[in-house]
């Protein structure tokens, strides 16, 4: 969720993971559990396509967090992480850097953010 703030922990979003089941033909998510985004308002979530594991892009937090995904399907635990430096040309409102999407190119060898 888009937070700064996740279970008295200032400073850090959070990321759930859910199971989607089926009851008398609707579909519904189960919650399976949530996890620190390590930064504060994580704004994009992406699935590699390939291996188990998800990458969360934190906007205010100014980095990117990749968390390995549990057999279950649960977030597991932080794999790597890399914040991001630099600053806009506007200083009253872009101090540090703030990035908004994760990008998993051609067979997710490279990322770009």
């Amino acid at each position: 969720n888009e937070s700064d703030n996740f279970k008295g922990m200032e400073g850090t979003g959070s990321v759930r993971a859910f199971r989607v089941g089926k009851t008398q033909g609707q579909l519904d998510l189960l919650p399976l559990n949530s996890k620190a985004s390590m930064g504060a308002s994580p704004c994009h979530v992406v699935c590699h396509p390939c291996h188990p594991y998800i990458f969360v892009t934190n906007y205010t937090g100014g980095n990117m967090v990749v968390y390995h995904i549990r057999a279950n399907g649960a977030i597991g635990e932080v794999s790597c992480m890399h914040r991001f430096d630099g600053k806009g040309p506007d200083a009253s409102r872009q101090q540090s850097s703030h990035p908004h999407h994760t990008l998993l190119v051609g067979d997710a060898e490279v990322m770009i953010t």
